[in-house]
């Protein structure tokens, strides 16, 4: 019996420093979990975040044909944009026409955004596109670690689509403001003032900052339109239906400005089956906004866009 009890009392030790065992090791490896994700998040927060632009230079790219470019002036023909291109309401590319504003340089750094301004709450739209879309508020810099991690590898197709748009962040972050030059203003009468054109009239100026691959549903507005690109590159495509329903626009009132397409770049085969038989011969013009570079669009032409990279835009519509 005591040989017995001894062998049981050996047993329950040998168990107990084995389950003590499993206990240390678990910990361990938890650990050596938590340091290696902590070494991936700074190797995301340095490596891929600086070399970010040169990444998503290789990932996105659109083949532009020659013959559907849009028309394309500098910044020192102010006169032919009024005369010709205003005048006749025709799509027009400003090349380098704001690569004097302070914000080419400073906004690129998106990090720095993130750390300067990223505790201002700002409205984001949620959804797959405008017209299905939610807005929710976040703060600035949440939103720019989004667009961030949308514009790398890191993006498997999970994240939703999040855009801020349309947004005038420039009334609210004072700083940002002085980082632009208004072509409506007077500040630099040597470079592009486009308060010569039209009534002048300055409607509203706005804010668009999106990741990668984040597109603008082909639309229309009621009112002209200088599309500023600041920082990386945005493709559009503007419309030259000669029946307007060729365009499918929506059948609700309220979103009847906006077409049913969703995907332009689709065979005859695909738009039949679509429903959209028509769209597939509506001209077009087309154009890779690059930084620095200014579009000239006209009020009520359809038009579509779509991010190539990290994205940040100011616009301003006038009359």
């Amino acid at each position: 019996l005591g040989k017995h009890i001894l062998a049981q009392s050996f047993s329950n030790t040998l168990f107990c420093i084995c389950h003590y065992e499993f206990i240390i090791l678990y910990i361990a490896l938890l650990v050596l979990v938590s340091v290696i994700m902590l070494l991936i998040e700074k190797y995301l927060n340095t490596t891929v975040r600086h070399h970010i632009f040169k990444r998503t230079t290789r990932l996105f790219t659109t083949n532009i044909n020659n013959n559907n470019k849009i028309d394309k002036i500098n910044a020192s023909e102010i006169n032919l944009l009024k005369e010709h291109y205003f005048e006749k309401q025709e799509p027009v590319i400003i090349e380098n026409g704001i690569q004097h504003w302070p914000a080419i340089q400073k906004w690129s750094d998106i990090e720095w955004m993130k750390e300067t301004y990223g505790n201002h709450i700002v409205p984001v739209e949620v959804g797959k596109n405008y017209v299905d879309s939610e807005q929710h508020e976040i703060p600035l810099g949440a939103y720019l670690d989004y667009v961030m991690k949308k514009d790398t590898k890191l993006d498997h197709g999970e994240l939703p689509t999040l855009y801020l748009a349309q947004y005038d962040l420039l009334n609210q972050i004072q700083e940002l403001n002085d980082d632009v030059i208004s072509p409506f203003s007077h500040q630099d009468t040597n470079k592009f003032n486009i308060g010569k054109i039209g009534k002048g009239d300055l409607y509203s100026t706005n804010m668009w900052i999106s990741g990668a691959n984040t597109t603008s549903n082909t639309h229309r507005d009621p009112l002209n339109n200088i599309f500023c690109q600041v920082v990386g590159r945005k493709y559009f495509r503007i419309f030259s239906p000669e029946n307007e329903e060729d365009m499918y626009p929506n059948h609700s009132v309220f979103n009847s400005n906006t077409s049913r397409v969703e995907k332009v770049d689709c065979s005859q085969k695909e738009f039949d089956s679509a429903g959209f038989p028509n769209f597939y011969n509506v001209k077009y013009k087309e154009y890779i906004l690059q930084s620095g570079d200014m579009l000239f669009l006209p009020k009520y032409q359809w038009h579509y866009a779509t991010s190539e990279t990290i994205s940040v835009s100011v616009n301003y519509w006038f009359l």
